[in-house]
């Protein structure tokens, strides 16, 4: 492998970055004329997006003192990194990805191709995550060196913000400081627990500044049955820290979970749920799912709740979501299973006394 920094010169990037911005960028042009990103094979918008997230990563490497003890320290090779962000060698899929252990994953590299889930990626880019750490961890599979556990794309988070790209399609538009309840949740200490959603499992917990919505995202939430796996079980246990202004309290109006289901009639599914806030109880949700007539079960599931949860008046709370899916029975031939793919709350305030 030849190195980049030998000598202290910069060879023979500047057009390869260049000609690659180009062609991100007619792509991008392309996706928004047709207000999605079902273009081409089914992500131009997608990987459009992940070059320039791309390029932005190899202007750090390049150009900042950090990103330059990053390569010389790992001995990378800038110019193997960069022919990874050829649009010839990024595919999208609506498929589910899963890795040699048959883990769900959001994308799937090896050298000199990665394969990107549409939805995954696509929620990344219109949220605008700071996943620059996974697109080098793809980059860096893709030019065949080792970054398992993100041994050395973990150096890029969190990524500079003079440095981020623009990636959503509709730029956000927060509502006004008097309507925006995003000051009350406590984020950075949100407790998780469950094999559904372990604390360094892909789960993310978002609050929408337009909306004055609260989602958590899995991708690890599913209960799969296949071959001799008769029985699964994954369950997660969320608490949120809230902080309420004086004479205010939340109340959270409506609760989403939606997910997947893929059963055949030899397998049956259960979700069971529940919400509260600290020092109350709630009743347990329970829904089951089976195919019916032989046939096959298969799509979206959505289960709403709309009893009122209220926080106390004018000081600290809790919320508390658990859940749990089950998959039970199977066939020999196909991973069959229930997943919930995203948890959404609801929220306003309203005056106490």
């Amino acid at each position: 492998m030849k190195h980049l920094f030998a000598g202290g010169k910069m060879k023979n990037c500047t057009l390869l970055t260049v000609g690659k911005s180009v062609a991100a960028m007619l792509f991008l042009l392309s996706s928004t004329s047709w207000s999605a990103h079902k273009v081409g094979n089914g992500g131009d918008y997608i990987r459009g997006t992940y070059i320039r997230m791309g390029d932005a990563i190899v202007d750090y490497l390049q150009n900042t003192e950090q990103g330059q003890l990053l390569v010389k320290n790992n001995k990378l090779d800038i110019n193997d990194l960069d022919s990874s962000l050829d649009i010839e060698k990024i595919a999208v899929s609506d498929q589910v990805l899963r890795d040699n252990s048959g883990s769900v994953v959001e994308a799937i590299g090896i050298p000199d191709k990665v394969t990107l889930n549409k939805e995954s990626w696509f929620s990344h880019f219109e949220k605008s995550r700071d996943i620059y750490y996974l697109v080098f961890h793809e980059m860096l599979r893709s030019a065949a060196i080792n970054d398992d556990n993100y041994v050395i794309s973990a150096a890029v988070f969190p990524f500079p913000m003079s440095k981020r790209i623009d990636s959503k399609i509709v730029p956000t538009l927060p509502l006004i400081a008097e309507d925006n309840l995003a000051g009350i949740f406590d984020l950075k200490n949100v407790s998780l627990g469950g094999n559904g959603c372990a604390k360094n499992s892909a789960t993310r917990v978002e609050f929408d500044q337009e909306r004055n919505i609260l989602d958590v995202s899995s991708q690890t939430f599913r209960a799969e049955v296949w071959g001799s796996k008769k029985i699964d079980r994954k369950t997660c246990q969320l608490a949120i820290p809230v902080s309420l202004p004086k004479n205010k309290r939340l109340v959270i109006s409506q609760i989403d979970l939606l997910g997947k289901v893929d059963i055949s009639s030899a397998t049956t599914s259960q979700l069971t749920f529940e919400a509260f806030l600290a020092g109350t109880t709630a009743a347990i949700k329970t829904r089951s799912f089976a195919a019916q007539n032989g046939g096959q079960l298969i799509g979206k599931v959505l289960t709403r709740r709309t009893d009122v949860l209220k926080s106390k008046c004018g000081m600290p709370d809790t919320i508390r979501l658990n859940s749990s899916v089950l998959a039970k029975g199977g066939s020999n031939s196909k991973i069959e299973g229930l997943s919930v793919d995203q948890t959404t709350l609801f929220l306003s305030l309203e005056d106490c006394i």
